[in-house]
């Protein structure tokens, strides 16, 4: 039956136009595909019309043409036509990357001049372009990631809950997130980091920062105020090592550091802003009294992160901004009265306090990366349907310290807690990183168990070793 509404009759249609996408009554995508073929034509047309095989606009400016203007409109939207998986969508996806590939194969002929029976795989390859169906899939689920950024990801969740369970038919969305998790792991999609359209409200003020234009100039900023009393300074460092991210705050009034996470999940300049908040943090806990400074200057050598947290954005780390800017009110608040300073120090430039921040910041990853293989071996163990024989034979053991996950490898060539002794002991006449020569070369044995018997993890063998020295000699 038509449906009236004030005396106005509104039939049904096929299909309907919104915001330059067409929606079927199925949400296949079929009905766009086609339109999106009549418009690449033209398209394609156009680009024909500016150059031929030998004459006219360069190759090179004809193929900016193509991937700059031409790719994006014929692509457009493409997370809601381009259905991919799911109950009767196999025919539209098969239809929608056909299409894709016909118009980009007609594109890269007009663009390189080739002959007709030139393949499109060898034109991709010539001219650095990606084949269609990759990059129509890439745009569609950088969409979909996207979207599970936004605050608004649980009213998803909540209409999707209301849906009967047994509808075999889902959305292109959560299709999209399906291949997401398949592809990055289980639940991928619902672990991303919510990110707000504004941080602060627009009369917000930030923070005085400094970034001098030479590293020289930096270094004698800071000296100039390393001889004041009224100041105090922070040193602040992010570090990754292995396969750990770590955070660090050094100054005259307290020090800490911060196991960040895995480089999996997070990024040094995530470690970066997590020393600023840890310097603002111990500025918090010691609220000066009397004649004591109310300045504080807060070094980082990432230039990025005091950008980003002078003006903050849509970027990724947003949840340690927000943090920052909480904290930064609070010591703006009328009883504490703190100005806090942001400036930029050179890294590896031997300035002290940076240096000194730069290695509890190495400690900081070494433990993120011990935690990191922890939680993964815990991981395996717990992990259902593990019955081979390597999964039966491990056992967990609460009580054992961290440091004996590292590896071998680990300690004899790469762990940054015992560099100075492996200077002094292993390295002291010439220098080795294959463990595997230091474990089996006559000349690299004996110098290999001096250095793991004086880092004290392997005191429960110091009889056997004695043993093997005696006889040696």
């Amino acid at each position: 039956m038509p449906l009236i509404i004030k005396g106005v009759e509104i039939k049904p249609v096929d299909s309907i136009k919104y915001l330059g996408v067409y929606l079927d009554t199925h949400l296949t995508g079929e009905v766009h595909v086609q339109e999106m073929r009549e418009k690449a034509a033209k398209l394609v047309a156009g680009l024909s019309s500016t150059a031929g095989s030998t004459w006219g606009t360069p190759l090179v400016h004809l193929r900016k043409i193509y991937t700059a203007v031409l790719q994006p409109q014929i692509m457009y939207a493409c997370s809601t036509w381009y259905i991919r998986g799911g109950r009767g969508f196999t025919g539209a996806q098969r239809a929608a990357e056909q299409a894709i590939r016909s118009i980009q194969d007609q594109a890269l002929h007009r663009i390189s001049g080739a002959f007709k029976r030139t393949s499109q795989q060898a034109l991709e390859v010539c001219l650095h372009v990606p084949p269609a169906e990759l990059t129509l899939a890439k745009l569609a689920e950088e969409a979909c990631l996207r979207i599970m950024t936004s605050p608004l990801r649980s009213t998803l969740y909540h209409i999707r809950g209301q849906a009967h369970r047994n509808d075999p038919y889902t959305s292109p969305l959560h299709r999209l997130e399906t291949a997401i998790n398949r592809k990055l792991g289980r639940d991928t999609s619902q672990r991303i980091e919510t990110i707000y359209a504004f941080v602060v409200p627009p009369w917000w003020e930030p923070p005085e920062a400094r970034i001098n234009d030479t590293r020289e100039e930096a270094i004698k900023a800071i000296e100039a105020t390393s001889g004041t009393d009224t100041t105090i300074q922070f040193f602040t460092d992010g570090s990754g090592f292995d396969n750990g991210i770590g955070a660090a705050v050094y100054s005259s009034i307290g020090q800490a550091y911060k196991p960040v996470g895995s480089s999996d999940t997070h990024t040094v300049y995530a470690g970066e802003l997590e020393g600023i908040d840890a310097a603002l943090e111990i500025l918090l806990r010691s609220q000066p009294r009397g004649d004591n400074p109310h300045e504080a200057t807060i070094y980082t050598d990432n230039q990025a992160a005091i950008r980003a947290t002078c003006q903050p954005g849509r970027s990724s780390g947003q949840y340690i901004i927000r943090r920052i800017v909480r904290h930064l009110g609070l010591l703006r608040d009328n009883r504490s009265r703190w100005r806090v300073r942001l400036q930029w120090v050179p890294g590896h430039e031997g300035v002290p306090g940076n240096e000194k921040a730069d290695q509890l910041a190495k400690l900081a990853a070494v433990e993120a990366t011990q935690r990191t293989q922890e939680n993964a071996r815990i991981a395996r163990i717990n992990a259902p349907n593990q019955t081979t024989p390597h999964a039966a034979r491990m056992s967990y053991i609460p009580n054992q310290s961290t440091i004996l996950v590292a590896d071998t490898a680990h300690v004899l060539v790469r762990c940054p807690i015992h560099i100075n002794l492996r200077l002094e002991t292993l390295w002291k006449e010439a220098r080795e990183t294959d463990y595997r020569k230091l474990l089996s070369e006559p000349q690299w044995v004996r110098q290999s168990i001096d250095f793991m018997m004086q880092t004290g993890l392997l005191t429960q063998f110091r009889h056997a070793i004695l043993l093997i020295t005696t006889r040696s000699q």
